[in-house]
């Protein structure tokens, strides 16, 4: 087998393994410097030593730099958006309680170099303070199991030395070398932070969950971490100035990246994804300097802070206006706090007792428990069965599609990241917002009240959102609510939300839902540990949200009206499901969920018939499951693969234009192209809002379309937009051989 490690101890080949390298029996002390770091690396393999200094060198691959100019200016803008992207916070979210514990007590420290400064240097040092035994580590490999590890194809260079003169050497190089030019990853004002959870009243929870409850941030602890970490940053400037560790320009460097953005030739922006967060690192730069007489200087801490600020928006998660009352239950997410032999699911709700504390959200279901559960959404969609005009089992499978996502959307933010990075192309199809729309008088408000009940995290009953009251003055209404819904979704408290009655214009005005979803894709995956998913519902019959808009978000079409002959029939059973529906399958889901996150052989990437990636793959997995241990066969209405309603809602749009409008559509045979003249859909139309034009252009199939969206003639591709519509192409005379194959 090839070898892609090479390890030399002490100038011979050997087959050390990790645990051998890192051999804490022998040593307790560990100086790490390293390119990059792993935490499920530093959970696995360096938890055992009582003491840990690690320096991460560099922040980025991409920091590339010729010289010390451009270097400074590089880690600057590397810098600043690392704070924004939540970088450490990160970090320090994926170490286990051990390692947390660490941290807090200082035990484990880890710098990074100052802006203007890379380390590349690997190296680890090993001793012990009562025995004095020493070990120096050498070569090219970071603290992963990439690197460390025969299975990959990576190759390393590994040399060890016990009691070696490099040790002294190695050390005093650190010392005197690196640390005059290190700052903390995890910063004074998160540690603070962490302190000020743990000062802050009494509580019920053991000491492990005591920290876990510590190291979660809300939206307003991360504001104050971001902003406070920004304004020393710049006082780090300033201070490497005055003792002469960065350059005494770097005034005018600043400067030179505030013009870098205003000329266009800024390298920092790689994807769309990045945009926002590059347009905020720019903006933030651009306010730490002041001129004066020509002289570009930087601005003082507390100048700095308030810049910061502003910029940030720290107060974007208080309320737009007092009006606005509706608070959310929390439920926070730390996935490096499951712990699927103690039954802890990383989801953390408020202590009755002690609102400043979390607990642990998550509990295991007997059978009968389960098997009762399964059987109210049995009763649920037997009660649209019974009493809902064109009812099918497809539909029943809609219904239970939403409960799927439901039980989901707390950890959306795991099944996107498991799925992908970032900045990904896969993970736009992970979508972050159901919407459930159709005729009114359908029980779309009745199905999100009893998920209210399903996926309940607070102890108090729970009820959905009305979109008319989230916002309940008149000035700007519509923008309004809609800058709160972004605030909530933007939020790191993951508890389900779920609004009723989205109106028309949330689809047909671009500056609402569209706007809306495109920068919920584009910002929450880069700036957020994680973020909660919504549904909601709407009378709104078309799906008019434009192409970009309709693949970052989930359609579920909910048209079968409840018959009015049996209203009071079917009320009556309503009440019935409403009052037997609890959170304890939900309790349960959580855990069984939780341990496909530990479980590395969980596949996430779940493709079926070509279709989009089947973001809840897993949550059917989960649920077939439970019919299993019931001893039950999976209901005929139990959907097994992901829908595409907002294809289906454009498929109906087009064909009934095309039944009503046909004289209108000219085809020409030779170039199988249809013609259709849609600027005519505007002709005597006075509409605010997104016309019917684009609104039938958004509907299209990218498949279809052979002209751009603006066009006065949308032209088709003839055979492509009929087989999409589901109808024969009637410009197609058939030959008398083919009519009789038909007959």
């Amino acid at each position: 087998m090839q070898k892609t490690t090479n390890i030399i101890y002490n100038n011979e080949l050997c087959n050390y393994s990790i645990e051998d390298i890192f051999d804490i029996k022998k040593y307790n002390q560990l100086t790490a410097v390293t390119y990059s770091a792993s935490p499920k690396f530093i959970n696995k393999y360096l938890i055992g030593f009582n003491n840990i200094n690690m320096v991460v060198g560099i922040p980025e691959e991409r920091v590339q730099a010729a010289t010390n100019d451009e270097l400074l200016k590089q880690t600057l803008k590397s810098s600043f958006r690392s704070t924004l992207a939540n970088e450490s916070l990160k970090f320090l979210n994926e170490l286990d309680i051990s390692m947390k514990k660490q941290v807090i007590n200082k035990k484990f420290q880890v710098q990074v170099p100052i802006a203007g400064n890379v380390i590349h240097s690997k190296f680890y040092l090993l001793s012990n303070d009562k025995t004095s035994n020493t070990r120096i580590i050498l070569g090219s490999a970071n603290l992963s199991s990439q690197a460390f590890e025969q299975q990959y194809n990576q190759f390393e260079e590994i040399l060890i030395y016990d009691n070696s003169p490099l040790f002294d050497i190695y050390q005093q190089h650190y010392f005197y070398d690196l640390e005059p030019i290190l700052t903390d990853y995890i910063s004074k004002n998160t540690f603070q932070m962490i302190q000020n959870h743990l000062n802050d009243g009494s509580s019920r929870l053991l000491e492990q969950d005591e920290l876990v409850s510590a190291t979660i941030f809300t939206s307003d602890d991360i504001a104050n971490i971001q902003t406070n970490d920004l304004s020393e940053k710049v006082q780090q400037l300033r201070n490497g100035m005055k003792i002469g560790i960065i350059p005494e320009n770097t005034g005018e460097l600043v400067n030179q990246i505030k013009n870098e953005k205003v000329v266009g030739t800024n390298e920092f922006e790689k994807n769309q994804i990045e945009q926002s967060t590059s347009d905020q690192v720019f903006n933030l730069i651009s306010n730490i300097i002041s001129t004066n007489k020509g002289t570009h200087r930087l601005v003082t801490k507390e100048t700095a802070k308030k810049k910061v600020s502003k910029v940030l928006s720290v107060k974007l998660h208080q309320p737009i206006n007092k009006n606005v009352n509706i608070k959310r239950p929390l439920l926070a997410l730390s996935t490096s706090n499951i712990d699927v032999d103690n039954n802890q699911s990383g989801l953390f709700v408020k202590d009755i007792l002690n609102k400043n504390k979390l607990l642990p959200f998550g509990k295991r279901s007997s059978t009968d428990s389960i098997k009762n559960s399964l059987h109210v959404i049995d009763q649920l969609i037997e009660n649209y069965h019974k009493f809902a005009i064109d009812y099918s089992d497809e539909y029943g499978q809609r219904i239970y599609e939403a409960i799927l996502f439901a039980f989901t959307s707390p950890f959306i933010s795991i099944v996107r990241s498991k799925i992908g990075r970032s900045d990904d192309e896969e993970i736009r199809d992970i979508p972050q917002i159901l919407f459930i729309g159709g005729e009114a008088n359908s029980g779309k408000s009745s199905l999100l009240r009893v998920l209210s009940k399903m996926v309940n995290t607070s102890s108090t009953p729970r009820d959905f959102v009305s979109y008319d009251l989230i916002y309940q003055d008149d000035y700007q209404k519509g923008a309004n609510t809609v800058k709160i819904l972004k605030n909530w979704l933007s939020e790191e408290n993951v508890t389900p939300l779920l609004v009723d009655e989205l109106p028309n214009d949330f689809f047909t005005n671009d500056k609402r839902g569209e706007e809306l979803i495109m920068n919920l894709n584009n910002n929450v995956a880069v700036q957020h540990l994680c973020y909660p998913a919504m549904i909601g519902t709407t009378n709104n019959e078309d799906y008019t949200l434009g192409s970009r808009a309709r693949r970052r978000s989930y359609y579920l079409k909910h048209d079968a009206v409840f018959d009015d002959d049996y209203k009071e029939a079917s009320l009556q059973a309503y009440h019935e499901i409403i009052n037997q529906t609890d959170n304890k399958l939900f309790q349960d889901f959580v855990l069984r969920f939780a341990a496909k996150i530990a479980n590395d052989t969980t596949n996430w990437n779940v493709y079926q018939n070509g279709k989009k990636n089947d973001f809840l793959a897993v949550t059917r997995d989960v649920f077939k499951e439970y019919y299993q241990e019931i001893g039950e066969p999976l209901p005929k209405y139990f959907p097994l693969d992901r829908y595409d309603d907002a294809n289906e809602s454009g498929q109906e749009k087009w064909r009934k234009l095309f039944d009503y409008d046909r004289e209108n559509f000219v085809y020409n045979n030779d170039t199988d192209r249809l013609l259709y003249r849609i600027s005519k859909l505007d002709e005597n139309i006075n509409r605010y809002g997104t016309k019917p034009s684009i609104e039938y252009v958004n509907a299209l199939s990218s498949k279809v379309k052979a002209s751009s969206d603006n066009s006065i003639d949308q032209e088709l591709k003839g055979n492509e937009f009929f087989k999409w519509i589901g109808e024969d192409n009637p410009f197609i005379k058939k030959s008398l051989l083919s009519k009789l194959f038909q007959k």
